[in-house]
């Protein structure tokens, strides 16, 4: 299964216990958080926390990732199930 690599903002807290839930709902078990980039531009910010994680991914020698940010919805209980499902090649 793909492991989902969050971007976690440590100062915005509240939203950690939705995030929690939600993985847990879609049966998501292999996930790792990664803290934020805080840069005082904001569109700077989550452009160099996505470049790390596909920075480690490469360095890692992985095929593909899955990047999730700490506000996360999902639309159904089986989101993730369906996503892996019909993902393109």
């Amino acid at each position: 299964m793909t492991r989902v690599n969050v971007i976690w903002d440590d100062r915005r807290y509240e939203r950690y216990h939705p995030l929690m839930d939600g993985l847990e709902e879609q049966g998501i078990t292999d996930f790792e958080l990664h803290p934020c980039t805080v840069l005082p531009d904001v569109v700077a910010s989550i452009n160099a926390s996505h470049k790390a994680i596909v920075r480690m991914a490469k360095e890692q020698g992985l095929k593909e990732i899955c990047i999730a940010e700490d506000d996360l919805m999902w639309t159904a209980k089986d989101s993730w199930q369906y996503f892996l499902s019909n993902k393109p090649a």
